[in-house]
């Protein structure tokens, strides 16, 4: 068998390394150009970005805990190399079992050990257009213009959905649909974005932050890094300090870019400059200004939910074609070592029963967590109760006649032969929602201007239109449509 594997992230690798282990071949593809890993990646110094040392600008560190042995003794295996370190870990996270990644490469050196003797075609765009098809005739897969025996998605987002949108799979198919936002979408793998800011201070700037601290309650804070002092390269002699802010999942929706378009933009210069002030506020430091910085997007860093099935991977025997990741194994949060073990197992798998389907039934369960795994025992928080609504039926009222009116500014904006019946509908019925608004002590005028901005004059009342008369003439020339023959040809 010769399996071809579509990213480099940490399940790809673990899945390659597997198969390797099994005697059996394959190739990783993957988009990274100065190293694998995906979000388990570093900047080194040097690399142009003119960092002192190796700054970890996603994963932060590496936890075990004992769920999956194999990992357990890879890592064991990391510590020994020098290629991982053990770590005390950040404010709260005492009494776990975590390690960093080394002085010299970050927690980039873990991929980078896991892709050792693994055929990686690294800086390889598998095009979502027919970059993975499956060819009837030689019933082989093509990635990449390469054929294969098998196929794995190491990948999720857009680009999985795309690669996996026209493959003769069904279950793979719609295991790889994807949806962003900060809550879980219903039947889909959902994933957030996050801000990831890279900024280098003269030392003492941020007296108050610690080595590595978690923010949960704080609109825009994430997590804030100090990498010289967590990945021991840092000295006494140093005259800077590099750390890394990652933001919430929510502010990175609400200020979303496209990654390879937001160098030199507004919104580089606003989010890093958002990023560095809720870094000052919660160190309790003054306003900073950076010696440099790097800001990027990580559009899809974690997911929100996971595939809760009867394997920590997805493999259709029929046709060959896998999935792996962190999302798909229910037992452990998002994490590198939920990663590591959705690809071993599933190398496993092939191993034993390539022709066995596993993993493709089952449901999506919310995660427990966003960048790190909860305290073990720790309690979960209770909700706060909700607070009794402190408004009168009118007010209520008129918030929902607000909404009304600004859609309704929206509509008209639009061009109306467009519009659906119900979106016409809404908008001749402008001159009611003014009335009302009138009936209930607002001045509807002066707000429907600050509503509508652009359009000068409310929307005249009509007599010449209403619903039936609109459905009425939809119907009509619907029929015509249908009646309609084209003229008889002329004999010459």
């Amino acid at each position: 068998m010769r399996v071809g594997i579509i990213g480099g992230g940490i399940s790809g690798l673990a899945t390659a390394r597997g198969l390797l282990k099994y005697g059996i071949e394959c190739v990783v593809f993957d988009t990274g150009k100065r190293g694998v890993g995906g979000r388990c990646s570093s900047r080194l110094g040097g690399d142009g970005t003119n960092f002192p040392g190796a700054v970890d600008h996603a994963a932060q560190f590496v936890e075990v805990s004992g769920n999956c042995e194999a990992f357990g003794a890879f890592v064991d295996d990391c510590v020994e190399d020098g290629v991982l370190a053990p770590w005390s870990g950040y404010e709260g996270g005492d009494g776990r079992r975590l390690f960093v990644g080394s002085a010299a490469e970050g927690i980039g050196a873990l991929p980078a050990a896991l892709a050792a003797g693994v055929d990686v075609r690294q800086d390889v765009w598998v095009s979502p257009n027919g970059g993975v098809r499956f060819d009837r005739e030689s019933k082989r897969w093509v990635a990449n213009k390469e054929q294969f025996d098998a196929v794995v998605i190491a990948h999720n987002g857009k680009c999985a959905e795309r690669i996996t949108s026209k493959i003769p799979s069904a279950p793979v198919r719609n295991l790889c649909k994807a949806a962003f936002g900060t809550k879980p979408a219903k039947g889909r793998m959902t994933l957030n974005s996050v801000y990831s800011l890279v900024f280098e201070t003269r030392k003492g700037a941020l007296d108050g932050a610690p080595v590595a601290q978690k923010f949960g309650d704080d609109a825009v804070l994430a997590f804030l890094g100090n990498n010289g002092r967590k990945l021991g390269w840092a000295t006494e002699d140093d005259a800077t300090e590099v750390f890394t802010a990652l933001s919430t999942g929510e502010y990175g929706k609400k200020n979303k870019h496209p990654q390879e378009q937001l160098q030199g933009t507004d919104v580089e210069t606003r989010v890093t400059r958002e990023l560095l002030d809720a870094v000052a506020d919660a160190c309790g430091a003054e306003p900073l200004e950076p010696l440099r910085a790097k800001l990027q997007l990580w559009g899809a860093a974690v997911p929100l939910n996971r595939w809760a099935s009867d394997a920590p991977f997805a493999w259709d025997g029929a046709h060959k074609i896998g999935v792996v990741g962190d999302w798909l194994y229910a037992d452990l949060p998002s994490c590198v070592e939920a990663a590591f073990a959705s690809g071993d197992g599933l190398a496993a798998h092939l191993r034993d029963a390539p022709g066995d389907d596993r993993g493709l039934q089952g449901s999506f369960a919310a995660a427990t967590s966003d960048f790190s795994t909860p305290r073990r025992g720790a309690a979960a928080a209770a909700p706060a109760p909700p607070k009794p609504s402190t408004k009168t039926p009118e007010q209520k009222r008129v918030v929902k006649l607000k909404k009304a009116l600004k859609r309704i500014g929206q509509l008209r904006l639009e061009d109306y032969a467009t519009l659906k019946t119900e979106q016409r509908v809404k908008i001749h019925g402008e001159a009611d929602v003014l009335d009302e608004l009138r009936t209930l002590g607002v001045d509807a005028d002066a707000l429907r201007l600050k509503l509508q901005p652009g359009l000068p004059n409310p929307m005249p009342r009509s007599r010449a239109w209403s619903k039936e008369r609109d459905d009425a003439r939809e119907k009509q020339k619907a029929e015509d449509a249908r009646n309609y023959r084209p003229p008889a040809k002329r004999r010459a």
